[in-house]
Parts: C-alpha cells; structure tokens; sequence
C-alpha cells in the first residue's frame, strides 16, 4: 500500500505519514522506510502501526508513550481488510475514514480496558493478601487470650474471599459498562 493510500485511509496527510514513518521507523518493516530516494510501501502489520499511532496523537499522547506502547506490543486495530489494488483504495468511499476512526477509537478502548483489568487483578490480589493477613493476626490474638488455639479456618476463608473476588468483578465489569457508554455518549455514537 502506498503512502497515499495509507494517509487516506488514516484521514491525514501524506507529511504526516511521512513523519510517522520516520519518527517510529523502528516499528515498521523495511519497505514502509526504505533508503532515500525509495518509495514507501506499507503492508498490514505497517498499517497497524500507523492505525495505533493516529489513535494516540488525537488523544494527544507524547512521543514517549506512543513508543512505549508500540514497544509493549500494542497495535492498532482496523475493522476494514487490506484491499488489494491501489485504484480501489483511491475509489474507497469516503465512510472508510470514518470507520478507521471508529476502528481506531475501539483499539484505544482495548488498551484502556486491558489496563483496567490489569489494574483490577492487581487490586483484588493485594485486597487478598491484605485481608489473609488480618485474619491471620486476629487468630494470633485469640490464640494468645485463650488456652485452647483455633484452628485455621481456611475453607470459610476461600468462600469469603470467592465472594470479595466475585463482588470486585462485577463492580469492574460495570465500572467499565459505564465509561463505555458515557464514551459513546459523548461521542455521539
């Protein structure tokens, strides 16, 4: 895919892929950054790149985390396939650019998801951790104020912390419900 195709497709100018292409170079293959003079060809992993790059400048994003997140593996998501001819993509109707838009938007939403569960899971197991840790010292208590020591209860302490785990889940899962939906809200979607 050429340059124009892929500034099209992005609804940005040929500079600015330009641009990209230089300033992430080391994300994209060899042919989307060829020796000066060559001509840029772009395949679908380069797309990708470029799709995730877009999404992040619009949401203002620096350099640094754009970079951060190409390294970490992230990649835009586009919901239309590669077309194979460059006078189809010239002839695409101009829809396309809003459904790359969209298709971009869905690929930050993944990313803001996945740091959201990942943020959740961190949180359910230090609530764990601290909450095995609490039971543990008053055990201690009771068995220092008593003769007869109780003995570890660790199969209430599975279903208590089945519920808590259950309980954080469902919070997140509708947590995120909402944000979704004030975004398409706003959006206007």
């Amino acid at each position: 895919m050429t340059i124009g195709a892929i500034a099209k497709r992005l609804d940005v100018t040929t500079q600015t892929v330009r641009g990209w292409s230089d300033d992430y170079k080391d994300f994209l293959s060899e042919d989307a950054v060829p020796e000066k003079g060559g001509t840029r060809n772009f395949n679908d992993e380069d797309l990708r790149v470029l799709v995730l790059i877009a999404s992040m400048r619009a949401d203002g994003e620096s350099f640094d985390s754009i970079r951060l997140a190409l390294t970490n593996g992230r990649r835009g998501t586009m919901i239309l396939p590669m077309v194979a001819s460059e006078e189809t993509d010239v002839n695409e109707p101009r829809g396309s650019a809003i459904i790359t838009r969209l298709a971009t938007t869905a690929a930050r939403y993944e990313g803001e998801i996945k740091a959201i569960s990942d943020e959740r899971n961190r949180l359910v197991g230090e609530l764990e951790r601290e909450r095995e840790a609490r039971i543990m010292a008053v055990e201690r208590a009771v068995r220092a104020e008593t003769s007869n020591p109780i003995p570890p209860s660790s199969e209430v302490r599975s279903a208590r912390i089945g519920r808590w785990v259950l309980i954080i889940g469902i919070v997140a899962i509708v947590a995120l419900l909402a944000v979704l939906v004030a975004l398409v809200v706003q959006r206007g979607l």
